[in-house]
């Protein structure tokens, strides 16, 4: 290291590169027109030796290439300018007087690295991402430590002991908190609404040390709180807090982690097996152990390669539990009677191939423990394109309990296609998304899901692969849907909207509800129900059955005397003379080719190519 002494003449110190160089004034000897330029390559320091002010908008441009200042004990008052370095930080060191240290005038380009000393000190960042750091025991309402518009960090070089309110008043502009991080320091800290408020965004975010911290959120805005290394505890308030694990949690399964009011997030960051599991299921050899969580709402998945085992959840009523674009593994099956089945969950998966388990373990002891209780049912969403035959979704029942907890269903959240469903195992039900969803489907896709329920939009489902031993459970909801079942006992609903189904082999039961809905019983002895709106029903091969509806409209079927029947029992007739009674009758139109049956409210049934002699008693059916 070369050291460069300063005189009260006009100097000219130029550092040599790749080495760090030292350049010492006295405030009298910094004047206008000196010159002290740091080499490349090192770290350049210039020195302050003895107290006073110094403006280096005064001093001028001679000082340059200096990467840290360091003031004198007996204080300074220093006005920077952000020329004086050139990469991008200036490491200031005060001592133990009273310093003002002004980088105000500082761009987002340059931040300030401050560490502040015993005295009652000001400082003052820019537009960058600065530094303050303090032993939070000097740390008084003496100082004033003012951020700027960066995002702005107060670091505390040893252990913090704010375990009551008040003990940040002298921060201002301030975003992040450091606390000290040595293996064994342990922080306390208490945040109220004021402290937060020092803050530009009204957020503040805590970040943990190796040791052993305590966080508490005496407020109602929002706290992020970073995990470290140590055996952590943070309690929340009123505001929407989120604590992020981002290290290792410790080996006693003791952090505790209390979100309280608010919409709170528990963010893993960190690859790796978590349990949470609150019924003292001891933790298998080998993973990570459990943390101890109440009152968070949101459990967020930020990278990929996480297994969550979540047993348990106290102080909420339903969990979202979101998920990376990763490969997660997101692990919701009880292990014990001790479970709090009060929560619902709400997930969503992302691009990753994930796996999602839900219900009981197959070792689950729940004979004689408490009765559970019906709870809503676990949703897992997707977008369409996220959802493949690679991902799983599998619903564990026990006996009898598996009526109660829980129910699993997937919701499609984007319109498109879906990419398969090979890997939904004892799922309830597929919803799809009100933008419109295609899905073509086979034996093992049906085999996993009991029901599958359209939105708003235009749904397609192609369900002809499928074999005579599975059936098809589908209503797809308003909007112009097409669906074709299978060849097993399938039931399709149209509901609102102009629909084309068609039933495929088996007896199907096919409903077209309101619009103008073409329903297609094909092979097998089918029911079509055409429901409101002018419907086109052709029942194709088998003994079939045509629904009339009060309220229907102009329906058209391909009736095959002595073989299909017309079922009327919504109208209340239990025979010929009470349909004759109400107004209703059978006439012959087209030539006496074809017949009407029409109903006293105006509903009307076309049965084409069947004359009217033909048409008795015998081909309706009527109420028992």
């Amino acid at each position: 290291m070369t050291v460069f002494r300063g005189t009260t003449g006009a100097d000219v110190l130029v550092g040599n590169n790749g080495v760090n160089d030292a350049f010492r004034f006295k405030i009298a000897e910094l004047q206008a027109g000196d010159v002290a330029t740091g080499g490349d390559g090192g770290t350049d320091r210039l020195d302050l030796l003895d107290g006073g002010a110094v403006d280096f908008n005064v001093v001028g441009a001679g000082i340059s290439g200096i990467e840290a200042l360091t003031l004198a004990s007996a204080g300074n008052q220093i006005t920077l300018v952000e020329d004086i370095t050139n990469t991008g930080v200036l490491t200031v060191t005060g001592r133990n007087g009273h310093d003002v240290i002004d980088a105000s005038g500082f761009s987002a380009a340059t931040r300030l690295d401050a560490t502040l000393g015993a005295g009652n000190d000001v400082a003052r960042g820019g537009a960058g991402d600065d530094i303050f750091r303090i032993d939070p025991a000097q740390l008084t309402g003496a100082d004033a430590i003012y951020g700027g518009t960066g995002t702005d960090t107060l670091a505390f070089t040893s252990a913090a002991h704010f375990g009551a309110p008040g003990g940040l008043d002298a921060l201002q502009g301030i975003e992040r908190i450091q606390l000290y991080s040595a293996v064994g320091a342990a922080n306390e800290l208490t945040l109220t609404d004021d402290d937060i408020m020092t803050s530009d965004t009204g957020i503040i975010t805590v970040v943990g040390g190796a040791g052993n911290d305590t966080v508490t959120a005496q407020s109602a805005l929002p706290v992020i709180f970073e995990a470290g290394k140590g055996t952590d505890s943070f309690f929340g308030s009123e505001g929407d807090d989120i604590v992020r694990i981002v290290e290792s949690i410790a080996t006693d399964g003791s952090e505790q982690f209390s979100g309280n009011g608010g919409t709170d997030t528990l963010a893993l960051v960190k690859a790796g097996h978590y349990q949470i599991l609150l019924d003292d299921t001891a933790h298998e050899a080998g993973e990570d152990p459990a943390i101890a969580i109440e009152g968070f709402e949101v459990i967020h998945l930020a990278t990929g390669g996480i297994t969550l085992e979540l047993d348990s959840l106290f102080g909420v009523d339903t969990v979202s539990i979101i998920g990376s674009d990763g490969n997660d593994t997101i692990d919701l099956r009880v292990e014990s009677p001790n479970w709090d089945d009060s929560a619902s969950f709400d997930i969503e998966i992302g691009a990753g191939v994930d796996r999602v388990d839900t219900g009981y373990y197959d070792g689950f002891q729940g004979l004689g423990g408490p009765a559970p209780r019906p709870v809503p049912e676990i949703v897992v969403k997707a977008q369409a394109a996220y959802l493949t035959d690679a991902d799983q979704v599998v619903h564990h029942g026990y006996l009898d309990f598996q009526n109660y907890w829980n129910v699993t269903a997937v919701q499609i959240t984007t319109g498109g296609t879906i990419g398969g469903i090979a890997g939904l195992s004892d799922v309830e039900t597929l919803y799809f998304s009100d933008l419109g969803n295609t899905l073509t489907v086979n034996d093992a896709d049906i085999d996993g899901v009991k029901h599958i329920v359209g939105g708003d939009g235009k749904d397609r489902l192609e369900g002809g692969s499928v074999t005579a031993a599975q059936s098809i459970v589908a209503d797809l909801g308003a909007g112009d849907d097409v669906a074709r079942g299978g060849a097993g006992s399938d039931t399709l609903r149209g509901g609102d909207g102009v629909d084309t189904l068609r039933g495929g082999g088996g007896a199907d039961l096919v409903f077209g509800d309101a619009g103008n809905d073409t329903l297609v019983g094909e092979a097998g002895d089918d029911i079509l129900t055409g429901g409101l709106g002018n419907d086109r029903l052709l029942g194709g091969a088998g003994a079939d059955v045509f629904v009339a509806t009060v309220g229907g409209g102009r329906d058209t079927a391909d009736f095959e005397d002595g073989l299909d029947r017309i079922d009327v029992r919504d109208f209340g007739y239990h025979n010929l003379a009470e349909f004759q009674a109400d107004g209703s009758s059978i006439v012959a139109v087209s030539g006496g080719a074809s017949t009407e049956v029409r109903f006293g409210g105006g509903e009307v049934m076309v049965l084409s190519n069947t004359a009217s002699p033909l048409v008795t008693g015998a081909d309706f059916i009527f109420v028992a």
